[in-house]
């Protein structure tokens, strides 16, 4: 979901970085970064954030989402593509700073 796509990528990259900063999940996000001007990879997810802003990706609370509802949701999800393993706590906080 588009809505969730810069605060994903800000809690993989700060995991990466406070993690395994020889991983190839981190490099490919660092070669991104580069590509969209970025120059450090840690900010990547700010500046996805600020773009899901500006084109106006609505919040999940516009679709219905209580906070209420992040805990089970998260509880549910399965990130098998993501390259970095969350917690249910983790995934809860991402939904939370959508809702």
């Amino acid at each position: 979901c588009g809505s969730l796509m810069g605060e994903v990528t800000r809690a993989n990259v700060e995991k990466l970085l406070n993690g395994d900063s020889d991983s190839i999940a981190l490099k490919k996000y660092q070669q991104v970064s580069e590509i969209l001007g970025e120059s450090n990879v840690a900010n990547m997810g700010e500046k996805i954030i600020t773009w899901v802003s500006s084109f106006g990706i609505p919040k999940l609370g516009a679709y219905g989402l209580k906070a209420e509802d992040a805990p089970t949701i998260a509880k549910l999800s399965m990130v098998r593509e993501n390259p970095v393993a969350m917690s249910d706590d983790e995934k809860t906080a991402i939904l939370l700073e959508r809702i």
